[in-house]
């Protein structure tokens, strides 16, 4: 399949990229899971679209090429951008906060935002919350705006860092002001704490 492989990536008539990996010295096969060789992952924006682990010919082959290129782009995103971290990820008390769900989304900014929303609002177990506020740091870490740190002021304010709340929740108020977006709810949060 390789030399197939090889003339499809060099074919210009075929929009594609192909990526040869060595699965010995590679942590992107455990990214991807990869778990029979051959494997072909089709990857578009980050996000794998389709794989197959098949040997095909190559007119199969530039086809599901071109039927994943058509394809609308979902799912999570590859963990392979790998900004480090200074966090260490904890698994919540709920089932489904596991470690090993969690690290789907650990390079998401959005994502992990999104998710210690859920969790504030639906939560009370102390585990849950101590999961969501390494969650919440993980996305301003990797990228800073202002729902993320509204939702990092919520959660200290809920697991009664009220201090650091009020911090967190004034520095969203003045970055949401900035760029000129609601403060609604954070300035609820901010009377509520200042009261």
């Amino acid at each position: 399949m390789k030399p197939i492989m090889q003339d499809i990536d060099e074919d210009e008539t075929v929009d594609t990229t192909v990526y040869f990996m060595d699965t010995d010295s590679n942590i992107a096969d455990d990214i991807l899971k990869v778990n029979s060789i051959p494997a072909y992952f089709f990857i578009k924006n980050g996000r794998v679209l389709g794989r197959t682990g098949s040997a095909v010919k190559r007119e199969d082959m530039v086809d599901m090429i071109e039927r994943h290129d058509d394809m609308t782009i979902e799912g999570n995103l590859l963990a392979y951008r790998g900004k480090p971290s200074k966090h260490e990820l904890i698994a919540g008390a709920n089932p489904k906060l596991t470690v090993e769900n969690l690290e789907t989304i650990w390079y998401d900014a959005h994502q992990l935002n999104a998710l210690s929303w859920k969790i504030y609002q639906k939560l009370t177990d102390p585990q849950d919350i101590a999961c969501a506020l390494i969650l919440i740091q993980r996305s301003i870490e990797l990228e800073e705006f202002t729902s993320n740190l509204e939702t990092y002021a919520h959660l200290l304010a809920k697991n009664g860092e009220n201090r650091k709340a009020l911090k967190m929740a004034k520095k969203a108020k003045r970055k949401a002001e900035k760029n000129n977006e609601f403060t609604g709810i954070i300035e609820e949060l901010i009377t509520k704490l200042e009261a």
